[in-house]
């Protein structure tokens, strides 16, 4: 199975568009998005600003609501086009693709326009002949939960909602935003920004693949235990993984 393995659009929409080559030429067999369909926006800068006045947020500031329709008309161009690619594709969300009920009904209202596009944020789809596709979103955290202003979860949310994968016998794919700790896919700016539960979780359920995000200067592969796990890097920077998973091979390319 070929996997085309994507991550961290943040907006660059024109870089979806020139997937399809890309998908055609690599004898991809499915895509895998591990979030951040959007950039936040006004929205992320109302909520850092507020934080750092120590005050409320407001949701109802012209800009903030212009941002959320800008962002709803991104995640439907998004769901277009990557319908376009007639493949099977699996979704989750990541920090930024917020608030959690836009990016949900955005990803309800995608069933019209490409059914074949499966959120699997809390949830699993079959994927080829034996293989399980499942995932879980957002950045997640020691206890904070936000589904606002971006998507925060804390870890045993992330734990709770997979446990269904111990009723499922398939070989698993796991998607998560969060990269695990302790490897060098989770760097950003010189900083560190895994998940210990995403170590956990990768050990508890063995995946044959886990595909992870969030961390900007992250891109590349690690073993987790028995587990490849792969942060093919930003495509707000034209960068995207090809995974083979029957040699587990990993190519790393550029659509700029």
């Amino acid at each position: 199975m070929n996997i085309l393995a994507l991550t961290d659009l943040r907006g660059q929409i024109q870089y979806v568009e020139r997937l399809g080559d890309v998908c055609r030429n690599a004898g991809v067999d499915a895509v895998v998005f591990a979030g951040n369909i959007v950039d936040g926006g006004a929205r992320l800068a109302e909520w850092e600003a507020a934080r750092a006045e120590a005050r409320r947020p407001d949701y109802a500031k012209p800009a903030v609501q212009a941002q959320e329709h800008k962002d709803i008309q991104l995640y439907a161009q998004f769901y277009q086009l990557l319908g376009a690619l007639k493949l099977p594709v699996y979704v989750i969300p990541g920090h930024l693709d917020a608030p959690e009920r836009v990016f949900l009904q955005a990803s309800l209202d995608r069933e019209t326009i490409a059914p074949q596009i499966v959120l699997v944020h809390r949830s699993f789809a079959i994927a080829g002949r034996n293989f399980v596709v499942a995932g879980f979103g957002g950045r997640l955290t020691d206890g904070e939960r936000e589904t606002t202003w971006v998507l925060e979860y804390p870890a045993w949310e992330a734990e709770f909602s997979l446990d269904f994968l111990n009723r499922l016998d398939q070989d698993r794919i796991m998607l998560f935003h969060t990269p695990p700790s302790g490897t060098e896919l989770d760097l950003q700016q010189d900083r560190y920004i895994g998940a210990p539960v995403v170590n956990t979780l990768i050990k508890a359920y063995h995946p044959k693949l886990v595909v992870c995000g969030h961390a900007l200067d992250g891109q590349g592969k690690a073993w987790v235990g028995s587990s490849l796990v792969v942060n093919p890097g930003p495509l707000a920077e034209g960068y995207y993984a090809l995974i083979d998973l029957r040699d587990e091979k990993v190519y790393f390319g550029d659509v700029r």
